[in-house]
């Protein structure tokens, strides 16, 4: 891990916007190749109480989402809508702060990928996700797998000054 969270946003926050989006997820690094974005309810009930305390922090209305997933092409489905997508990971760094792991990643999305039949699909996922908006710079994405575990992530997808945004995302980070 040459590459600290401060570089990598300083290096990336100028070409963010709704095709190249930085996501942070919160989880235990296993090793260079495997990330686990795993928590129990105890660890996400305190996070979302911290949340919820705060100004400027808005949720969105919970959903139930089933995804579908093959290489990097997603068919999400919600209730009333159906998003298609594939992405790259262009860049991607894994980072320890405060004895939080966090794997920040650097995705460009393409929103018209050649749909695949449902049956070549590798992972079928189901969810419920929930999105807190803060501060109207990123948004906190919590999801509720049916195993019982949950998993959080950052999504940046606007360009913000990098101190600001660093300096919020150390708030969030300081929240576990």
């Amino acid at each position: 891990m040459t590459d600290t969270l401060d570089t990598f946003i300083k290096n990336n926050i100028s070409t963010i916007n709704k095709n190249h989006n930085i996501y942070i997820d919160f989880g235990q690094i296993i090793s260079e190749h495997i990330f686990e974005n795993k928590h129990t309810y105890a660890i996400i009930n305190k996070f979302i109480s911290s949340l919820k305390k705060m100004h400027n922090v808005t949720m969105d209305k919970p959903q139930i989402i089933k995804s579908y997933f093959t290489n990097n092409t997603v068919l999400d489905i919600y209730h009333n809508k159906i998003i298609n997508y594939s992405y790259t990971s262009d860049k991607t760094i894994q980072y320890k702060y405060n004895n939080i792991h966090c794997k920040i990643i650097y995705i460009t999305i393409n929103n018209r990928p050649n749909l695949n039949s449902y049956y070549n699909y590798i992972l079928i996922e189901d969810k419920e996700e929930m999105i807190f908006r803060y501060k109207n710079m990123f948004d906190i994405i919590i999801n509720k797998f049916s195993n019982k575990t949950y998993s959080i992530k950052i999504k940046i997808q606007k360009p913000i000054e990098d101190s600001i945004l660093l300096e919020n995302i150390n708030y969030i980070i300081d929240l576990f």
